[in-house]
């Protein structure tokens, strides 16, 4: 009896600790899935799409689009599928440094990562806390990196490429030029080169429509759906990894919520954000609906430090000109 009766308090002992380690499992699944999203999913952070092939588009100046784009050209360009990730930032940053290249801010693994971190299994989150500045000093590297001439410059002859915001002097900000047929262009539709840079606002909303004016899909509230649900990371606690809900029909993914966007265009100092963010709040708009307003593609941000300020809601993407 008493060999049976250690036997059976040994099956309960096993079974405890079994079920023990089956519930330490669904708790390490569940940090895991808060950590890194619901699946796992490994993304080719730089992977581009044709907008628009050739010839020309001007957005039109009906339906509900903010007046800043209203009759803006764009020109053949094609976009990052996903918001840079901090992975593919880590990457091209740290070869930026070793080759002279300064940003203000090193970054962050989606909202609540450690700055300048190495990439963790969250690497495909968006990176967060980068200036517009940062921005453009990045997307020089990652045209230096790949062998491309870079866009930006802080020269009218286009010899000094923009390592760095601030000048020689360490005081104050470059007077940034791009790269053109023409000395000393500022206007981002006469770049003639296929490098990397930041979108201008008619780029990202012709991209975020679908690129087809004709198209019911031009029409929706949201990047790709009417359901802000379908498409928008928002209203959640931290971003998510990129291309985690639906695309738009050009395969394109978190125009809405997930990050605001940094665009190339300022006015008056004021540099400007597209797309809303994860920390967007929901809202009932009538019984049965909800919107979250901040993500629907008639809505915008600017801010006001002249392109320096950072925060966990803004990231990025990069565009590249199409010219022969």
């Amino acid at each position: 009896m008493k060999n049976k009766f250690l036997f059976t308090s040994l099956q309960i002992a096993f079974v405890f600790l079994l079920a023990l380690s089956f519930s330490s499992c669904r708790d390490l699944i569940s940090d895991l899935s808060n950590l890194i999203g619901s699946e796992y999913h490994e993304v080719q952070s730089l992977s581009e799409k044709t907008c628009l092939a050739s010839g020309t588009f001007t957005i039109p100046s009906s339906y509900f689009i903010v007046s800043e784009v209203r009759g803006k050209t764009v020109k053949p360009f094609s976009i990052n599928q996903y918001e840079i990730t901090y992975k593919l930032w880590y990457e091209v940053a740290t070869w930026a440094k070793e080759n002279g290249y300064v940003f203000d801010n090193n970054g962050t693994e989606g909202a609540k990562g450690t700055e300048g971190a190495e990439p963790s299994l969250a690497k495909n989150k968006p990176v967060t806390n980068i200036s517009w500045w940062d921005c453009m000093v990045w997307c020089n590297a990652l045209s230096e990196k790949h062998g491309l001439v870079p866009v930006f410059y802080s020269d009218v002859n286009y010899k000094k490429v923009l390592r760095s915001r601030l000048s020689d002097d360490g005081k104050t900000d470059n007077f940034i030029y791009i790269h053109s047929a023409s000395l000393g262009n500022t206007e981002m539709n006469n770049c003639n080169v296929a490098s990397y840079r930041l979108p201008t606002e008619a780029e990202w909303e012709y991209a975020a429509r679908g690129g087809n004016a004709d198209s019911a899909e031009w029409k929706y509230v949201y990047s790709g759906s009417d359901d802000w649900k379908e498409v928008c990371v928002a209203n959640v606690s931290d971003a998510a990894p990129v291309g985690s809900l639906n695309s738009n029909s050009l395969g394109l993914y978190d125009f809405s919520g997930n990050l605001w966007e940094w665009v190339y265009d300022f006015q008056s100092g004021k540099h400007t954000l597209r797309g809303g963010c994860w920390a967007n709040d929901e809202k009932i708009d009538k019984p049965g609906k909800s919107i979250v307003e901040a993500c629907q593609l008639s809505y915008k941000q600017f801010t006001s430090s002249a392109g320096t300020l950072t925060t966990p809601w803004f990231g990025f993407r990069v565009v590249r000109s199409l010219v022969e």
